[in-house]
């Protein structure tokens, strides 16, 4: 974690998903109706709701949740409603949106910014201590993702056995012949 504490005034930048989801940059609008669409649909498990409130509780009532976000990304559009949406339902909890990369300067106060994967939640008290951060999306979806990566590597390889060898020597001749 780094050692730079966001203050109030820093967090009082950070817009909400409303804004966010609205933002007039056209290509932010890609994954702005799903957005939308996600935090309306979203149901959220009780179980889960009512674990995260007792958290809240136990970090004095209050979570600040900062998201750097860039509206672009398939993981922002994905995650980014079911934060806004578990702030919306527990007493306590706030979400302040950065876009990603515009608060690229309050952004290296936190962390590398070359190591950024968005969407990148951090998670401060009451006393805007930081709790903890959470990244990009769930691990499950990671190791579901890599193995697809993986599944279409090896289809690809096997059709190399069945032509596509063939297609590289033809675009390497292309590439001769000018």
């Amino acid at each position: 974690m780094s050692s730079f504490k966001l203050t109030t005034e820093d967090i009082n930048q950070g817009i909400g998903f409303d804004e966010f989801a609205d933002l007039p940059d056209t290509s932010a609008h890609v994954h702005a109706s799903f957005m939308r669409e996600a935090y309306a649909q979203r149901e959220l498990d009780p179980g889960l709701i009512e674990a995260v409130e007792d958290a809240v509780a136990r970090h004095g009532g209050h979570v600040t949740v900062v998201a750097f976000a860039d509206a672009r990304c398939q993981d922002t559009a994905a995650n980014v409603p079911t934060v806004a949406r578990l702030c919306h339902e527990v007493a306590g909890m706030d979400l302040k949106i950065f876009q990603y990369p515009a608060a690229e300067d309050l952004l290296a106060k936190v962390v590398a910014v070359e190591e950024v994967m968005t969407p990148l939640l951090i998670f401060y008290d009451r006393d805007l201590n930081e709790i903890g951060r959470w990244h990009q999306r769930p691990h499950k979806a990671t190791a579901l993702l890599e193995q697809g990566i993986a599944e279409v590597r090896k289809a690809v390889m096997d059709h190399y056995a069945f032509g596509l060898a063939q297609e590289s020597l033809r675009e390497f001749k292309e590439v001769l012949e000018g």
